[in-house]
């Protein structure tokens, strides 16, 4: 049951996640977007931008730098088909894990000085 309409409980209500790519870590990272334009990764919390109101998913991609977003309505967040792609997520980040390692084992990352 949602809360009452015009109270707290009802402007911090979740009613979207998103779940995309952290780049770095090459983890799954799910963030929640609350009534009142608040998006919210573990504990972190930020206020949407007023220019992205309508385009949360661009906010979360400058805030959070996540990849590969996508977004479902709360009602559907254990819905086969969402537990399915966020799987498809985790395989692709796992992926990218790996390719990362091997690029860094091939030494094709340098530290020191550039020569030139």
């Amino acid at each position: 049951m949602s809360p009452k309409k015009g109270t707290k409980a009802y402007k911090t209500e979740t009613i979207q996640l998103f779940w995309g790519i952290n780049p770095r870590t090459h983890i799954v990272e799910q963030v929640s977007l609350s009534r009142d334009g608040v998006i919210r990764l573990g504990s972190y919390s930020h206020v949407i931008h007023p220019s992205n109101k309508n385009r949360p998913d661009a906010e979360i991609r400058l805030v959070f730098e996540l990849t590969d977003l996508f977004s479902v309505p709360t009602f559907l967040w254990s819905d086969e088909n969402t537990k399915r792609r966020v799987e498809e997520l985790r395989a692709k980040a796992a992926a990218q894990k790996v390719e990362a390692h091997e690029f860094a084992a091939s030494g094709a990352i340098k530290s020191g000085p550039v020569e030139g």
